[in-house]
């Protein structure tokens, strides 16, 4: 796969890789975030786990194994707040998408802790987002090594199937069900016709891939703890849907006036570049 090696270099080569993105519907970039980032982004994330939000998924099993996520962090935590608009971040995300402009939907801090963390299910993210957009990305940021063994999958050229599969809680793997006819189920999916990718990442390494590629993890068999940090950005021809499923944060709920093809509501969803 293209790996993005030296993001302060912008030209043909980089332009190969935003092809490379578009064909795999994923693209690795080496050394995203920097050593004094990383510090800030490892105390950001302890302070979340000792105060979550209302949205956080927990579950703890009697061997002393974690799985922990929460959203929406960057509204009450300053320093996500500034990784999150980092303008070299917003740079790699719009040239390799080929975007003029840039939103920022929300983020994801994610913690595992072996050994028996369990398997993220396949599917893709964009059933659980009330946006749709084909430019729109996430940026996976691992704040831990990971090894290929444990690594987040994704499976190439999954985001150009014209199908949307249906989501699962994060909490059991169960279906979500909801305008039911709208959604595939995971089995449909060829896994055999769509090559799987895994990653071996330092600290600091970034995986960005489309709301629509399928994806998915291995157990977390190590004893220590991964944590990652999930970006989500919203890009041109970006606009709100109907078409979602157990939308956390519940945006809704909130204020945001979902209608269909509705356009980015900046006071949400602030412009970033």
């Amino acid at each position: 796969m293209k790996i993005l090696r030296n993001i302060g270099n912008w030209g043909l080569e980089n332009l190969m890789h935003s092809r490379d993105l578009n064909i795999k519907g994923f693209m690795v970039v080496r050394g995203l975030l920097k050593k004094q980032q990383l510090a800030g982004i490892n105390k950001s994330i302890s302070e979340v786990l000792l105060k979550p939000s209302a949205y956080r998924i927990k579950n703890v099993k009697e061997d002393g194994s974690l799985f922990f996520m929460d959203y929406n962090n960057w509204r009450k935590n300053n320093y996500i707040e500034k990784v999150c608009k980092d303008k070299n971040i917003i740079k790699v995300v719009k040239t390799v998408t080929g975007s003029k402009n840039c939103w920022l939907m929300h983020e994801d801090i994610i913690v595992k802790r072996g050994p028996s963390g369990d398997a993220t299910p396949p599917h893709h993210d964009r059933p659980y987002f009330i946006f749709k957009g084909e430019l729109n990305v996430s940026v996976w940021i691992s704040i831990s090594k990971v090894t290929e063994e444990t690594s987040m999958r994704c499976y190439e050229g999954s985001h150009k199937i014209d199908k949307l599969f249906r989501p699962k809680f994060f909490r059991n793997h169960a279906n979500i069900h909801g305008t039911d006819h709208i959604y595939s189920d995971i089995s449909e999916f060829d896994f055999e016709k769509y090559p799987c990718s895994g990653f071996e990442l330092e600290p600091g390494d970034a995986i960005i891939f489309h709301h629509k590629t399928v994806h998915d993890s291995l157990p977390h068999i190590d004893i220590s703890e991964r944590r990652s940090l999930v970006i989500r950005y919203l890009l041109d021809s970006s606009t709100l849907t109907k078409v979602y499923c157990n939308n956390v944060p519940p945006y809704e709920r909130l204020g945001v006036n979902i209608v269909e093809d509705g356009p980015i509501p900046e006071n949400f969803f602030p412009k970033v570049g």
